[in-house]
């Protein structure tokens, strides 16, 4: 189960670019009843708004 969040996680990782895209995804998996994804969507989502607010400060 955890290899298999991982696995998602990392494809979702590569695929998106964007937080506003992977918002897009997690709300259109959320419709489709996809709860599970759309929640992972959404913690990859915050974590990429938490580093994006990291590598603004280091500049």
């Amino acid at each position: 189960m955890l290899t298999r969040v991982a696995r998602e996680l990392y494809k979702i990782c590569f695929y998106t670019n964007s937080f506003k895209m992977t918002l897009v995804k997690a709300t259109f998996e959320a419709k489709n009843g996809l709860y599970q994804r759309a929640f992972s969507l959404l913690l990859v989502a915050t974590l990429m708004h938490i580093a994006s607010g990291f590598e603004r400060q280091s500049k």
